[in-house]
């Protein structure tokens, strides 16, 4: 699929049905999303926009590095997002904390309105008290589906 066929997608989704887009780094579209939001002329106040990180960098510096490229990506340079996930509890405890400390910063920088994590057990979260600044966190994204219980 071409950028500008993404790029027109997310456009005509915008005009007829959303208020609210779901993205992340491991969908690959951050830009494609942004540039839709700019071309709807919308209001991005109009437009909520949640991104998610799905991968520690190596240090929180690195991981700030990376989730201020997707805010970049997304909506400019002195842009921001509504709210920012973890995308998955995997990866072990060093890269979820890793992960955390980079979206707080990044909280704390005025990049992204809340932040929180995707898919998380009740013990992931309970372990956060031992590093987060920010606890609970302001969002626990779920995958519900009707018809397939979990």
């Amino acid at each position: 699929m071409s950028n500008s066929f993404l790029v027109l997608a997310e456009y005509f989704d915008l005009l007829i049905y959303s208020s609210h887009i779901d993205t992340a780094q491991f969908y690959g579209n951050e830009k494609e999303v942004g540039e839709a939001v700019r071309l709807s002329d919308l209001k991005r106040s109009a437009v909520f926009i949640t991104t998610k990180v799905m991968y520690a960098s190596g240090s929180v510096d690195k991981t700030y590095e990376s989730v201020l490229g997707s805010v970049k990506k997304i909506d400019g340079e002195n842009g921001l997002v509504d709210l920012f996930l973890i995308h998955t509890a995997s990866g072990g405890m060093a890269a979820r904390k890793e992960m955390w400390l980079a979206l707080e910063k990044l909280h704390e920088a005025g990049k992204a309105r809340s932040i929180g994590v995707s898919n998380w057990g009740i013990g992931h979260i309970e372990e956060m008290r031992e590093y987060a600044k920010i606890w609970p966190p302001h969002v626990n994204q779920i995958e519900v589906y009707i018809c397939v219980p979990h």
